[in-house]
């Protein structure tokens, strides 16, 4: 019997690998972010005026995110003069530390930018401080991405190279596995098998609509992976 017809493309899009564009998303986004700030920091230092203000309000915003985890994000509203005598307000966030330090009435600094006084910066240093902590944050989104990514290439090619070069082995399927990943609220199942070569393997992850054909006793079709020994369902493997 001929080998299967394999798809990388196909390989990787049925292992959702196209949830390594989230990590990528993510990391541009921060790391555009840390340059936005970074810029400003640099602003600031180059061409910042310094002026006195007056704290007008002091608030705070609390959100769930996904996991139910509160965040709470600290605001201050200001206002201060410039040298034409316009009144400038602004609203921006802060840390927790400073939101706890100031009361309304009190008189504070702010650095801002003459060509923008919209743009201005309460805690000396925080915009820099800013741009650390986002460049940070999408250094390590990059690194957990490109660990993931390494992980999908790698089982990708072992099924690569077990389509092409692999011993090819009927197996049993023992059992539909409960995968523990969920999409839509709704369960994924592995199939669970043992092959001619007394092996156990898992499939890639389904719905349990797609594996009603293949129920717990039938017999499957099964490669091995001539380097690792890894065993992948012929299912899994062909191209669609």
């Amino acid at each position: 019997m001929g080998r299967p017809e394999i798809s990388i493309y196909g390989i990787l899009m049925r292992q959702r690998a196209w949830l390594l564009g989230i990590g990528l998303v993510f990391t541009v986004a921060f790391g555009a972010v840390s340059f936005i700030l970074w810029g400003e920091a640099r602003e600031f230092a180059e061409r910042g005026v310094e002026a006195s203000a007056t704290v007008l309000d002091r608030d705070t915003r609390t959100r769930r995110d996904s996991d139910g985890n509160r965040r709470t994000t600290y605001f201050v509203t200001y206002r201060f003069e410039l040298p034409d005598g316009q009144t400038q307000r602004n609203r921006d966030t802060v840390s927790s530390g400073y939101h706890g330090s100031v009361s309304r009435g009190d008189e504070v600094n702010v650095l801002y930018l003459p060509d923008d006084p919209s743009t201005a910066e309460l805690e000396r240093g925080g915009t820099r401080r800013d741009s650390i902590l986002f460049g940070l944050v999408a250094l390590v989104v990059a690194a957990g991405t490109g660990g993931v990514g390494w992980w999908f290439w790698q089982r990708s090619a072992a099924m690569i190279r077990a389509a092409r070069r692999g011993e090819r082995r009927t197996a049993k399927v023992l059992a539909h596995v409960d995968s523990k990943a969920r999409v839509n609220d709704k369960p994924l199942y592995q199939l669970h098998w043992i092959d001619s070569a007394y092996r156990e393997g898992h499939s890639l992850k389904h719905k349990a609509e797609e594996l009603l054909a293949w129920p717990e006793g039938s017999e499957i079709t099964v490669y091995a992976d001539p380097r690792t020994e890894q065993t992948f369902w012929e299912e899994d493997i062909v191209a669609r």
